[in-house]
């Protein structure tokens, strides 16, 4: 498949241009903010660098997929509009409760010793988000230009 056809995903971090990125870690804001609204700790440094961002970046694509609008489609039987049956209560409930899901997140944050209102992830002092967000890109546009032909032929 030629690689400029591929579709990336918006929890692919490490594959999104700098302007995607930007939105992707405005909407994980968001959406810790969410999460705090209702009553979930969220830790200062859930954006710091690591595996745990790209997680969160998971968890939210998830939730949004278990939460998006339910269509309403007409029950050929009865002739009444039901709720499509992809809409499922399990697969919120395991959103919440799963290790994979908002519980495994929480079990990440405390093993790293990530908790709210504290400026150090593991460590080390938490960088500002828009610290992050810059580093992030840099990293992203360096993986994603091409090679120049004098580095493959160093690498041979």
């Amino acid at each position: 498949m030629d690689e400029s056809a591929r579709v990336v995903v918006p929890w692919d971090l490490d594959r999104l241009s700098a302007k995607r990125l930007r939105a992707v870690y405005t909407a994980l804001q968001s959406f810790a903010a969410r999460l705090l609204e209702w009553g979930e700790e969220v830790p200062s440094c859930w954006y710091a660098p690591g595996h745990q961002v790209h997680r969160f970046a998971a968890l939210l694509y998830w939730f949004e997929r278990v939460n998006r609008p339910r269509t309403l489609v007409l029950d050929p039987e009865t002739g009444k509009e039901r709720i499509d049956p992809a809409a499922s209560a399990r697969d919120a409930a395991e959103w919440f409760a799963s290790p994979w899901g908002l519980t495994g997140m929480r079990d990440v944050w405390r093993q790293k010793g990530c908790k709210a209102g504290r400026d150090v992830h593991g460590d080390e002092p938490t960088p500002s988000l828009e610290q992050v967000i810059r580093q992030h890109a840099v990293r992203n546009a360096r993986r994603q230009r091409p090679a120049s032909p004098s580095s493959a032929e160093n690498r041979q």
